[in-house]
């Protein structure tokens, strides 16, 4: 079995096949694999949870009154 056989050459393609080849290498170029994008997701969470267990850390450094000022800057800055 011969290559030739199996893909047929970029030099014995039409201009209207050329195209759609090119359509679809830049369609898959641009297609979101699903393992691509779990792993995008599961990299966000691990971010997430990073960063809430550094804000709780810090919270749980603090005493009362550091909390409460913190609250009302916290509050100020909403308003």
């Amino acid at each position: 079995m011969r290559l030739d056989s199996l893909i047929r050459p970029l030099e014995k393609m039409t201009d209207e096949e050329l195209l759609e080849r090119l359509r679809n290498v830049r369609h898959n170029r641009e297609v979101i694999r699903p393992a691509s994008q779990k792993h995008i997701e599961k990299a966000e969470k691990k971010a997430g949870a990073k960063v809430a267990g550094n804000i709780q850390k810090l919270l749980e450094g603090m005493n009362e009154e550091e909390r409460e000022a913190l609250m009302k800057q916290l509050e100020g800055g909403q308003q």
